[in-house]
């Protein structure tokens, strides 16, 4: 078809028609004045064909008219090469100017964070951060001068809320401990050492900054007032007490633990510091914990331990004999000497024990007493005195007393003693001893009932003052050939019976005469001065220990 029957074609044609005809040029170089482009619209995904019917020829229609009117329009690939083959934009043109507007949009965004970092650099400078408090209070963006300032007048203000157990609540204000804030610069050094640019950081949860002030308090105060507080004081106070065994009138039981209200008078004291000098204003004791625990447990192993140990002791049974009496030692006093330390190891409670000992002494012991005495004469004296007796060793019986017990076994014994007699029956002189009359200047030995000798004798001097003392005592020892050395004299003896210390028996070869009246001015040094023969036969005689009876 030549150029004129097509342009006339075209202008016989309704708008609808070329309408149709003008979308198949989208994207096309810029057709002739007379022509409309209309811009084709991004093609599916499926690459499908779209057909238009075209309106009825009208009347008088040719053929040609049809076949123009059916044009189908095609929006495949190929299409838009050839669009581009045509002269129109390509697309990888308007993909670089749509990165353009991004970069140009990411540098503005740059700018806009950069101007807003620098700035609140800048703040920061002199300011703290975000997310800042100094002893609990909220400082972000103050001034080390604002921040000094609201210290000041917390401290003056300050009160400490003490959360107790079971719900209940005390405080403690600044004026009871005499709290001050001390501006010390430390503020401003904190402040100093702040990194500006580092303001960021403080955004996030980990840069949270609790600073601390410096603050006082006068300690004595601070005592007083806590010991003012009904948690310490208070008649609602429940002492701690842990698990124990307890004698229960047959044997040990466990008796459980306490876990009362009662606090720690140095943890407190401690929390409570720690809490005016960091400006807190709530302290929770049972979280600080201030509340004294029980350290063992109805549970406790240890516990368990002790009670199955202080039964085993109540097993043991202690028959004392003194002579044809007898006490005995059981449970029901030896539980009471019993008790668990502060790490439930068993203890022996000696004190009690040596009371126990001490009443068996007091019962038992003649040692110095006052005793009545049948002189060979056939009179009768009391003589009080000496060193002679029964003496229970309280130290070393409560010694000995403990691995019996903690054998858990019975036993038959004597106690231990420091002195013995002859008898534990009446008179515990026995019939063995040495009489010694000081107004009759006579001496008499006894063994086993029987005289063995009966002497004339010369005891201390009365006048020199060197009266020879009363008393019952046990003969020390004896020895032979010894020499008696005093002041201004020295004596040799051969026979040497000492009793009481320094005062003994012993012959007197410088004598010729014994007895009568002789002691009043000529006695001895306080000894008994013995004939020759008499000396050596109770020498001969007489034992260590044996009863010395002086009246």
């Amino acid at each position: 078809m030549d150029e004129k029957n097509l342009q006339d074609q075209r202008e016989e044609r309704t708008p609808e028609e070329q309408a149709i005809e003008n979308a198949s040029l989208f994207e096309r170089p810029v057709p002739p004045e007379d022509e409309v482009i209309i811009d084709e619209p991004a093609a599916p995904e499926a690459q499908e064909e779209t057909i238009i019917d075209p309106p009825e020829p009208p009347e008088g229609g040719t053929e040609n008219d049809d076949d123009a009117a059916g044009e189908i329009l095609n929006f495949d690939d190929d299409s838009t090469a050839n669009d581009s083959l045509d002269g129109g934009e390509p697309p990888d043109s308007k993909e670089k100017k749509s990165h353009k507007k991004i970069w140009i949009g990411i540098g503005v965004g740059i700018g806009i964070i950069l101007a807003v970092y620098l700035a609140l650099s800048f703040y920061f400078s002199t300011r703290f951060y975000f997310n800042t408090t100094m002893n609990g209070f909220n400082v972000t963006g103050k001034t080390a001068a604002q921040v000094d300032e609201e210290m000041q007048q917390n401290a003056a203000t300050h009160t400490l809320t003490l959360k107790e157990r079971g719900g209940k609540t005390e405080t403690i204000a600044a004026d009871q401990v005499n709290m001050r804030y001390i501006s010390d610069g430390k503020i401003s050094q904190m402040l100093n050492d702040q990194n500006a640019f580092a303001w960021p950081m403080s955004l996030v949860p980990s840069g949270h900054q609790d600073l601390e002030a410096t603050f006082s308090y006068d300690d004595a105060q601070l005592t007083n007032a806590l010991n003012q507080l009904q948690a310490v004081s208070g008649a609602e106070v429940v002492k701690v007490a842990n698990a124990y065994p307890k004698f229960n009138g047959t044997g040990y039981v466990i008796e459980p633990e306490v876990n009362g209200n009662e606090l720690d008078p140095a943890k407190l004291k401690e929390a409570v510091k720690n809490a005016i000098l960091s400006g807190d204003t709530e302290l929770d004791l049972e979280s600080a914990g201030c509340y004294k625990t029980p350290s063992f447990t109805k549970d406790s192993s240890k516990v368990k331990a002790a009670m199955d140990t202080m039964n085993k002791y109540l097993n043991a049974t202690v028959t004392y004999t003194f002579g044809d009496a007898t006490e005995v030692l059981d449970k029901n006093t030896i539980n009471t000497w019993l008790a668990v330390d502060g790490n439930m190891d068993v203890q022996f409670n000696q004190d009690l024990m040596t009371t126990y000992v001490a009443n068996l002494s007091d019962k038992y012991d003649t040692y110095g007493i006052t005793r009545s005495f049948r002189t060979s004469g056939g009179g009768s004296v009391s003589i009080a005195g000496g060193d002679y007796g029964w003496l229970i060793d309280q130290d070393e019986e409560v010694a000995a007393l403990i691995p019996i017990i903690q054998a858990g076994q019975p036993v038959t014994r004597e106690p231990v003693y420091a002195k013995t007699a002859a008898s534990h029956n009446s008179p515990d002189y026995g019939n063995t001893y040495v009489e010694i009359s000081l107004g009759g200047q006579y001496m008499w030995f006894y063994k086993n009932g029987g005289l063995v000798v009966g002497t004339p004798v010369v005891t201390g001097s009365l006048s020199g003052g060197f009266a020879t003392p009363s008393g019952v005592y046990d003969l020390d020892y004896k020895a032979m050939n010894v020499t008696l050395k005093g002041e201004g004299y020295a004596s040799p003896v051969t026979f040497w019976m000492p009793y009481g210390g320094d005062i003994g028996i012993h012959d007197a070869s410088w004598r010729t005469d014994f007895g009568g009246s002789i002691y009043v001015n000529s006695g001895s040094h306080g000894c008994v001065n013995t004939p020759y023969a008499a000396a050596q036969a109770i020498y001969n005689g007489i034992e260590d220990g044996t009863p010395v009876i002086v009246y």
